[in-house]
């Protein structure tokens, strides 16, 4: 053992060495214990060169925590983002023709769950809420986005909504104030709420 040098009491990663235990294939082993408290015979090398850092636990630690930390896929928020994904990019999807189909996106930000997560925990969602896009023709994204009850958000569609024209017709529903004056919902709930007009009209929700 003269030309080994002694690591007893030495911690590296969660093992902690206990003594020598020999040799394998002209190299120095060592007993260890790990923070787990399992004991285990390690290579001294992999010790130094910090590839071998615990029994095996680490590995399963960490795979744990990353899959914590990325996945959640068992949420509610998680399905949120997952469906919101879907009806914007997949062609296959049946909402996809009102809202992928008519361009509309989720930006390159909330691509990411942990993104859209940070962001919704930060506005004030509540398991009792949904995702509402303050601008219906607007994309998935912080400006435009905010948290609702189905009530709430069954409100601001355009199509459940009266509308009054500016030459003081009245209309039940905006969907039957658009056929008639050639334009869409989304063109007159836009020019609500920028203060224009549509199809040459000013509007307001009764």
């Amino acid at each position: 053992m003269s030309r080994t040098i002694d690591i007893s009491g030495q911690t590296f990663g969660r093992l902690t060495v206990l003594d020598y235990a020999g040799s394998r294939d002209k190299q120095a082993i060592w007993n260890c214990q790990c923070a787990c408290g399992r004991r285990v015979t390690i290579i001294g090398k992999c010790l130094r060169r910090g590839t071998t850092k615990s029994c095996g636990c680490w590995r399963s630690d960490n795979w744990f925590i990353q899959k914590m930390t990325h996945g959640e896929s068992h949420t509610r928020l998680h399905r949120i983002w997952t469906g919101m994904k879907t009806r914007c990019g997949n062609a296959h999807c049946a909402a996809f023709p009102r809202y992928g189909g008519r361009g509309i996106c989720v930006c390159p930000e909330w691509h990411h769950f942990q993104s859209f997560r940070d962001w919704a925990m930060s506005n004030g969602y509540d398991n009792k809420l949904t995702i509402d896009r303050i601008d219906n023709d607007g994309n998935y994204e912080p400006t435009n986005c905010r948290w609702a009850t189905y009530k709430q958000q069954g409100r601001n569609q355009p199509q459940n909504r009266a509308v009054t024209r500016s030459d003081g017709k009245k209309f039940k529903y905006v969907t039957d104030a658009a056929k008639e004056s050639g334009t869409t919902a989304s063109r007159i709930a836009l020019a609500i709420k920028r203060g224009g007009t549509s199809a040459g009209y000013g509007w307001a929700y009764e």
